[in-house]
């Protein structure tokens, strides 16, 4: 049986600039654009777009509020190297070094060590919490509005069938693909080539085994797996448009579900550029308009629906 978890996919690692160091949670991180991951159009790709990237310490550090060594140094046009915790996936970054060399991006928009100090010491209890979330503990949606979106999005899918596959090849209820399956640790193979997704999730070698998952058929015959399948690729899409700040902690119950929805359909990165551009679509022509208000809608509380 193929294991899939962090560090055992080998290691993707890159080269960036930073470009921000106010970190609202206090705990010294920092915006890298890297280099071939991310381009240099600032227009195209926003600062404020890029994940936050966590500073590695030495073991003389304790890591904790209160002991060991700040990472409170970098500055604003500092180039650093590091490595992506989730892979290719590349939303997960980690510095462990920077590159001597002259800065000559300028002062402005630059907290200095005082300050980055003081925020790493006095951390935003929301803004922390905001990346440790559990399933039904997405920001402000309760376990009773989760439900419903997940629901919506069931019925838009796939009108709820477990066995459903499309013309692409896309599965279940929740209809994921390759990249979801493969993040999901339920397959082995990241990607294929145009028209050949079939073709792969026809084949058992491809299939992990996890929790009893080994074929296709596995997947179409265990509702309960799918749904813990969501559950966790729903809280992962969340934690990445909080990096993105496509959401932050104070997002409404609604917000959250119409940009969940996008992520679904448009994956973060297309949720993030349809909140900035308004655009998207899939294959099929579904927009990330469409889905937004899909998941927008899909709350039951007091406030109006968007059309």
């Amino acid at each position: 049986m193929t294991v899939s978890f962090m560090g055992t996919q080998g290691f993707t690692w890159f080269v960036g600039k930073v470009e921000d160091n106010n970190d609202p949670a206090r705990l010294g991180r920092v915006k890298v654009r890297c280099h071939g991951f991310h381009t240099s159009d600032r227009g195209e790709l926003l600062t404020e777009h890029l994940p936050w990237a966590t500073v590695l310490q030495p073991t003389n550090s304790a890591g904790t509020k209160g002991g060991g060594v700040a990472p409170v140094g970098i500055q604003i046009g500092t180039e650093v190297v590091g490595f992506f915790a989730d892979g290719s996936v590349a939303q997960y970054p980690i510095i462990f070094g920077v590159l001597g060399g002259v800065n000559n991006t300028g002062p402005q928009g630059t907290l200095p060590p005082a300050a980055l100090r003081d925020r790493l010491e006095n951390p935003n209890p929301a803004e922390v919490a905001a990346t440790d979330v559990t399933p039904g503990q997405l920001g402000l949606l309760t376990p009773e509005q989760f439900q419903e979106y997940k629901t919506v999005i069931g019925q838009r899918e796939s009108n709820s069938n477990y066995s459903a596959e499309n013309t692409l090849g896309y599965i279940g209820k929740y209809q994921f693909g390759i990249p979801a399956l493969y993040e999901g640790g339920y397959i082995n193979v990241k990607s294929a080539g145009p028209g050949r997704m079939k073709e792969v999730l026809n084949n058992n070698s491809t299939w992990t085994g996890k929790n009893g998952i080994s074929s296709k058929q596995a997947w179409f015959s265990n509702g309960p797996e799918q749904e813990r399948a969501c559950d966790d690729y729903t809280i992962k899409n969340y934690r990445q448009l909080i990096r993105l700040n496509v959401l932050t902690p104070a997002s409404s119950s609604r917000v959250v579900s119409g940009y969940l929805a996008v992520a679904h359909l448009l994956g973060p990165g297309g949720a993030a550029r349809y909140k900035t551009t308004g655009t998207g679509t899939d294959a099929y022509g579904a927009s990330g308009n469409q889905y937004f208000r899909i998941g927008y809608n899909s709350i039951t509380d007091n406030q109006p629906k968007v059309t």
